[in-house]
C-alpha cells in the first residue's frame, strides 16, 4: 500500500486498519488585523484557516464599525459588532459577533498583514469553504467534532469534540435579530459571505454533540462570529 499524507506527514495505521490523523499545527508568529490582533493560522487539506473568531473594530479599509452593544447601535445599516451579552471579557476570549448588516457592506472585512507586508487571498468564509472543508474532514457524523475545540472551557462537559483538525471551534454563542444572546458554551452560530436570499446570510451551526448545519438564514439584524480562509497554493 502506498504512503499517504495529511499536511505534508506521513499517516499511520491504528486499530483495526484505521488511518491516524495527525493533529494540525497552527503556524506562529500569526497575522495581524487592522487593530494588531494576532491570528494563528491552520492548513486543513487545500485551505488555511484562521484558527481564532475575527475580533476587529474597522473595515477593511480603515474606517470603523460601529460598537454594537448596545441594540439601538447594533441594528446600523452600515453594519456593527458586539461583544456577547455586551460584555467584553465574553468577547477576549470567544471574539467579537457581527451583524449580517457588517457582512453586506462593500467596504469589506478582510485585511491582514505579516511582517508588515499586506496578506492576499484572505476572504471570509462562504458556504462553500465550509462545505469543502466538512467533506476533507470526512463529512457528517464524522467532521464535526474534528473542527471543535476539545474539553469543557468553552463547551459543555459532555463535548464531543476532539479539535483534530486544529479549528478549534469555541461554543460562542450568537445574537439574534432582536437582539437577544443565547447559547454561550452550548453552541455558536458564524456568519459566511454566502447570500441564501434579499438580505439573508447563510451561518454555520455548531452545536454540542450535532453535526454543523449550513441550513440556517440570518438576518441583516442577526449576529454571528467570523472565520477567514485563503486556497494553499
Amino acid at each position: 500500500m502506498p504512503n499517504l499524507s495529511f499536511n505534508g506527514k506521513v499517516l499511520e495505521l491504528g486499530g483495526s486498519g484505521r488511518l491516524n490523523f495527525p493533529t494540525p499545527t497552527p503556524t506562529i508568529p500569526t497575522i495581524l488585523d487592522r487593530d494588531l490582533n494576532e491570528y494563528t493560522t491552520v492548513i486543513i487539506g487545500t485551505q488555511e484557516w484562521t484558527v481564532e473568531n475575527f475580533k476587529c473594530t474597522k473595515f477593511a479599509d480603515g474606517t470603523s464599525i460601529t460598537d454594537g452593544d448596545i441594540y439601538a447601535n447594533w441594528v446600523d445599516a452600515n453594519g456593527a459588532y458586539c461583544n456577547y451579552n455586551a460584555d467584553p471579557l465574553i468577547g477576549d476570549v470567544y471574539g467579537y459577533i457581527y451583524s449580517g448588516y457588517a457582512i453586506r457592506n462593500a467596504k469589506g472585512l478582510s485585511y491582514f498583514t505579516k511582517d508588515t507586508i499586506v496578506q492576499t487571498g484572505w476572504r471570509l468564509a462562504s458556504q462553500g469553504d465550509w462545505d469543502t472543508l466538512y467533506t476533507y474532514l470526512g463529512g457528517a457524523g464524522v467532521a464535526t467534532p474534528k473542527m471543535k475545540e476539545a474539553g469543557s472551557d468553552h463547551w459543555p462537559l459532555a463535548n464531543d469534540g476532539t479539535n483534530e483538525s486544529g479549528l478549534s471551534v469555541l461554543g460562542g454563542g450568537h445574537r439574534d435579530y432582536s437582539g437577544a444572546f443565547t447559547n454561550l458554551k452550548s453552541g455558536t452560530g458564524i456568519f459566511t459571505s454566502t447570500v441564501a436570499f434579499t438580505n439573508y446570510y447563510k451561518r454555520v451551526f455548531f452545536y454540542q454533540n450535532f453535526d454543523a448545519s449550513t441550513n440556517d438564514n440570518g438576518q441583516l439584524t442577526d449576529g454571528g462570529y467570523l472565520r477567514f480562509v485563503k486556497d494553499v497554493v
